[in-house]
């Protein structure tokens, strides 16, 4: 499959180590958010439950 010019400028950019960096933390970040609000849709919990369970924790 070709390369398209995203694909080219994302490799590009990605050897710059200190720009991986950021990436890999943003998308641990984005991990978590997403795994809390598939376990909160699961037990079909709020926001708002949830961050009151975290207050008296």
């Amino acid at each position: 499959m070709a390369k398209t010019n995203w694909d080219q400028y994302l490799a590009s950019q990605m050897q710059d180590e200190e720009l991986r960096a950021l990436v890999e933390a943003e998308r641990a970040a984005l991990e978590i958010g997403y795994r809390l609000a598939t376990l909160r849709r699961k037990r079909r919990l709020s926001q708002t439950q949830v961050a009151a369970a975290l207050k008296r924790a």
